[in-house]
């Protein structure tokens, strides 16, 4: 029989799953976030971090970018100013949204300049800090970029973060992105030792996904089954994660066999 090469793994396989408190985790031999697994018979995997429990066939989706802030550029100090063309650090203020962040939540993830007098562009992040001196705005952030800004920033400008796609993936909802989808099971929110947890999400090739209800799949029904057996959005907001392969006496809470094609 012709073996079944597995390619860019660092350590591990597919099916195994690690909270941050197990040897793998402490000794840091796991594989990076955002690390693919590619086998010759089509299968792909990709590394991912989560806070949730996971049920295994379980849509799992990018974390939700945050909403439009209008006009929060800052000094460090949290007073409204622009970021000079060529700053590899910038300030971002909001009263609210900013008050769970922590440092490097936002690395490996972007920020969209998506209205200003300028240049209209996206940045990678490599990592964020938050203030929380009173003296320098604890409503502040400081976004390290992965380069230099193009143009400078007005005050005024709006922009978007969109959180790393790889980095505590949220069982897939609407305003999400499909990331992949589980094949085993992990709990680290009901883990009394562990925060974090690290799993493979299946990405391509034949996989087993929940049925919702009978014209449903993934767990929050927003990914349906069409007529024509391919897996399609039902609001036409998300892309299609696979084909189906088979219903036969398939019911709710059942796994359905697809053929997966995430991006």
């Amino acid at each position: 029989m012709k073996q079944t090469k597995q390619h860019d793994i660092i350590s591990g396989n597919v099916w195994d799953t690690y909270l941050d408190t197990s040897q793998d985790a402490v000794a840091v031999r796991l594989p990076s976030l955002g690390q693919r697994c590619t086998y010759e018979d089509g299968r792909e995997f990709i590394f991912c971090s989560t806070l949730v429990d996971v049920v295994a066939g379980t849509v799992m989706g990018s974390p939700i970018a945050f909403a439009e802030l209008a006009g929060g550029f800052v000094t460090a100090a949290g007073v409204s100013a622009a970021q000079a063309k060529g700053s590899t650090t910038i300030y971002v203020l909001h009263t609210s949204i900013f008050d769970s962040v922590v440092a490097d939540q936002f690395a490996g993830g972007f920020i969209t300049i998506t209205e200003s007098s300028g240049l209209r562009t996206t940045y990678g992040i490599i990592g964020n800090s938050k203030f929380a001196d009173a003296a320098y705005g604890t409503d502040t952030i400081a976004l390290d970029l992965e380069c230099p800004t193009r143009a400078a920033i007005a005050a005024a400008d709006d922009c978007v973060i969109i959180p790393p796609r790889y980095t505590n993936v949220i069982v897939n909802t609407a305003g999400s992105n499909p990331v992949g989808v589980a094949q085993t099971a992990i709990a680290p929110a009901t883990d009394a030792d562990a925060t974090t947890g690290y799993l493979w999400l299946q990405t391509k090739g034949v996989g087993g996904v929940i049925v919702t209800t009978v014209a449903n799949v993934g767990d929050d029904g927003s990914l349906l089954m069409a007529s024509t057996n391919t897996v399609v959005v039902s609001d036409g907001t998300l892309p299609p994660i696979g084909t189906l392969l088979a219903l036969a006496d398939v019911t709710d809470g059942d796994v359905a066999p697809v053929e997966f094609c995430i991006r």
